[in-house]
């Protein structure tokens, strides 16, 4: 909540309007006196003695006319807590989303499936309600607090009543409070792996299908979507009880305080009378009002530790970035590099490998042999726990990023689409690519054909789940995005494992006819692959078990 500020003008427009609330409770109780008594003046005392000797007519008039006036400060009342709460959203969405995409690579994969939605759609929408819920209970204070001073014009005993009464009564519900503030915490914690789950049933949907597992994932869901119920019943069944709690000990304090106003039974007072026991009223209403949004505001505090709690744990490990430039990749080397992960486990050891200008290397292994770990190091997104990796005998994290980026090209085991043309796919949010630029790209790709069968052609509209889209060639986009700024190193892991046999064929194809014109490492244990490579590197348990020519290894019996 520390983005929120308030304005002068906020709590002016708030004291203003209170001040116009009191008056116009004193004159319509004397307005309604007035009446009743069929009396041509009414007379008026303290601060409204200048409108003494005033018709009851004269009063609804000026009462009405004050209540128009109210609706400025009114107005800006409200407006102050609404942009304030949408620009706590808008800040932390867009300082979590920046923190999200400058964290170094190792801490984005802490993040599980969901959780960084999670964050920036409910935990955010939760903080700025809970900004929101906190002006607004500045209005209220501010208007009870004007309230009490307008008793004690009126009834300095009475006022002394009202005081008492919410004294005892915030403090009374103080420990209802800090046990919605407890609940809230455990039903925050209870939707974001409920959010989890779901996220990890629809990545999973079709294997649930195949596996005839959908009841049993139905199971998980309901006993997350229970775990969420609990903390949930517990929160609204508390914010439930304080309304009612206000009102019956308000209401006890509204008699006790007609009963001192009415003790002086002087016909007089009669005004006075009535315009008391609409403040206290109004008094406890607001009085209300600070209670319900000290509630609320604890219970959106958890959402609120959450979020800013990730973003300062991104934030924090943001990476040292260098600025020597690199005009062209000449050469990659890795020295007695191992990585280990956080949870202590140990992907690479001692791993040495010199890599040549323009030359093709395989990287061949078992499952949990390091071979994409490796990728992540080559790539420059995993930094060696031990060792050194450089390029052109410069380590990497001295490399300027941006000159870094446009050396490099990666196609990943899984081809991921934005939603947007087959263009914007392949630019990539890089706007400096022309059209030109692109169609180059996509006839390396062996793409260019098929785009052209499109309706659109590259214009056409694509996305992760665009059935008109083949494996293959969601592939071959991203081996064109990854082709067209003419990169020096190209970086392929397992690239046609999720593909068909003629697919394979296709991209094996277009690397043959990029092999030498550009710096490649492909991680693959597949043949037609692997014999495309000068050279096949094989991890066995984070180790290079052979260095050689593809073509004079024979892979031993778990290698192959």
């Amino acid at each position: 909540m520390g983005a929120v500020r308030l304005t002068p003008l906020f709590v002016v427009s708030a004291t203003v309007g209170a001040v116009i609330d009191v008056v116009t409770i004193a004159l319509l109780a004397q307005a309604a006196v007035g009446l009743t008594a069929g009396v041509s003046k009414v007379e008026l005392n303290g601060p409204l003695s200048f409108l003494r000797d005033t018709t009851p007519d004269t009063l609804v008039v000026v009462g009405l006319c004050l209540l128009a006036f109210r609706l400025i400060p009114f107005w800006i009342a409200a407006q102050v807590p609404a942009r304030v709460s949408a620009r706590v959203q808008e800040r932390l969405r867009t300082r979590l989303a920046a923190a999200y995409l400058r964290a170094p690579y190792l801490d984005q994969m802490a993040f599980h499936d969901g959780h960084l939605q999670e964050l920036a759609s409910t935990e955010t929408t939760q903080a700025a309600l809970g900004s929101l819920i906190a002006l607004q209970a500045v209005t209220s204070g501010v208007t009870l607090a004007v309230l009490v001073c307008g008793a004690i014009v009126l009834s300095p005993a009475t006022a002394l009543i009202v005081i008492g009464a919410l004294a005892v009564l915030f403090f009374a519900l103080r420990p209802l409070a800090k046990a919605v503030k407890r609940s809230a915490g455990g039903k925050a914690g209870a939707s974001m792996r409920f959010m989890e789950t779901l996220n990890e049933a629809a990545n999973l949907a079709v294997d649930s299908r195949t596996y005839g597992v959908i009841d049993a994932e139905e199971a998980l869901i309901d006993e997350s979507i229970d775990e969420v119920h609990r903390p949930w019943y517990r929160v609204e069944l508390m914010h439930g009880l304080v309304p009612g709690a206000y009102q019956t000990a308000g209401f006890a304090f509204v008699f006790v305080g007609l009963g001192v106003v009415g003790a002086s039974g002087s016909a007089s007072s009669f005004g006075n009378l009535g315009a008391v026991v609409l403040i206290l009223l109004r008094a406890l209403a607001s009085s209300q009002q600070v209670q319900y949004a000290y509630g609320k505001v604890g219970e959106a505090l958890p959402f609120v530790d959450r979020v800013y709690g990730d973003i300062e744990r991104l934030e924090a490990t943001h990476e040292r970035r260098g600025n020597h430039p690199l005009s062209r990749i000449e050469s990659l080397r890795v020295d007695d590099v191992s990585f280990v992960y956080p949870d202590g486990r140990r992907a690479l050891k001692g791993i040495d490998l010199a890599i040549r200008s323009g030359e093709s290397v395989a990287i061949t292994g078992p499952s949990g042999a390091g071979k994409s770990t490796l990728a992540a190091v080559l790539l420059g997104l995993l930094p060696p726990t031990e060792g050194s990796f450089t390029v052109n005998g410069v380590p990497v994290v001295d490399v300027a990023p941006a000159d870094w980026s446009r050396r490099l090209g990666y196609v990943p085991q899984e081809g991921r689409l934005l939603t947007g043309t087959v263009a914007d796919n392949i630019r990539f949010l890089r706007k400096d690519i022309s059209d030109d630029d692109v169609v180059r790209a996509a006839r390396a790709a062996h793409l260019h054909e098929d785009v052209l069968r499109w309706p659109g052609g590259y214009d056409t509209v694509v996305s992760q789940r665009s059935e008109a889209v083949s494996g293959g060639q969601r592939q071959r986009i991203c081996l064109a995005r990854a082709l067209v700024c003419h990169p020096d190193l190209l970086i392929l892991d397992e690239p046609t494992s999720a593909l068909d046999a003629e697919a394979e064929d296709v991209v094996a194809s277009t690397l043959r006819a990029l092999k030498g014109t550009v710096t490649m490492v492909i991680v693959s244990h597949k043949p037609r692959l692997t014999e495309i490579c000068e050279r096949v590197v094989h991890l066995r348990q984070g180790e290079v078990l052979s260095d050689s020519g593809a073509g004079a290894v024979t892979l031993p019996a778990d290698l192959s």
